[in-house]
């Protein structure tokens, strides 16, 4: 198994957008029902709302909804996922 690089939320959002794996919303939204909707209409994949009425910053969703988002949010191969989340569930970081 490879030893998983450090992958931080800036970076798995640009690898993502480079693959053509994030969708971006660029109009304004709200949080109450059309985010939510917006989501279940993308059969939840990784989705950026870059104008969200209710607050300052983009908001995220989708990130880790299937075993292969997962595995690359770990900077994992999705063959390596259950291997490491057992190591890692078996040797928790105090």
């Amino acid at each position: 198994m490879s030893e998983a690089k450090k992958l931080g939320l800036r970076d798995f959002l640009n690898k993502l957008d480079k693959n053509d794996k994030l969708i971006h919303v660029t109009r304004e939204v709200t949080t109450e029902y059309e985010i939510a909707a917006i989501i279940s209409s993308l059969n939840e994949k990784p989705v950026i709302f870059e104008k969200v009425k209710e607050s300052r910053i983009p908001v995220v969703a989708g990130l880790v909804s299937s075993k292969l988002l997962i595995a690359n949010a770990l900077n994992l191969e999705r063959r390596e996922l259950l291997c490491s989340l057992s190591k890692a569930m078996k040797n928790p970081i105090p």
